[in-house]
Formats: structure tokens, sequence, C-alpha cells
């Protein structure tokens, strides 16, 4: 693949990453019928959560960047 086709499918990858970690936590807040058991750990959530948009926003950035200077080298070209 070149690396225009690497950096869209590293953007399209990077925003499923951030949804499913929304989701996630989503589902996870849901509220539940019947017996909980030990319950939920905020600290551990808030902590994969945060791991997980950093990791994703990262990845984003590094894509858009990607795609900038591809394109800005384009340009140059001319």
């Amino acid at each position: 693949m070149n690396k225009k086709k690497m950096a869209i499918t590293r953007m399209i990858l990077s925003i499923f990453m951030m949804l499913m970690a929304i989701l996630q936590v989503y589902y996870i807040y849901k509220p539940k019928i019947g017996p909980v058991g030990e319950g939920i750990d905020d600290r551990r959530v808030i902590w994969l959560f945060s791991l997980a948009m950093i990791a994703s926003l990262s990845f984003l950035t590094e894509s858009v960047y990607t795609l900038y200077r591809i394109n800005r080298d384009k340009d140059d070209k001319k």
C-alpha cells in the first residue's frame, strides 16, 4: 500500500478505536438488573478509557499530519 492509503486506514481505525472506547464506558455504566457482583472500579475504567483515547488521538494526529505532508509535497512538485 502506498503512504496515503496507509494514513487513511490509520485514520479510520483510530476513529473506530475512539468509538469503541466510548461505547465500552457506556456499557460499563449502563444500569443493570439483578446482582451486579463486586461493582465497578472507577479508577480502572477511567485509566483504560484515558489510555485508549490518548492512543487513538495520537494515531489520528499522526495520520492527519501524514496526509497533510503528502499533499504538501505533491503541491511543491507542481
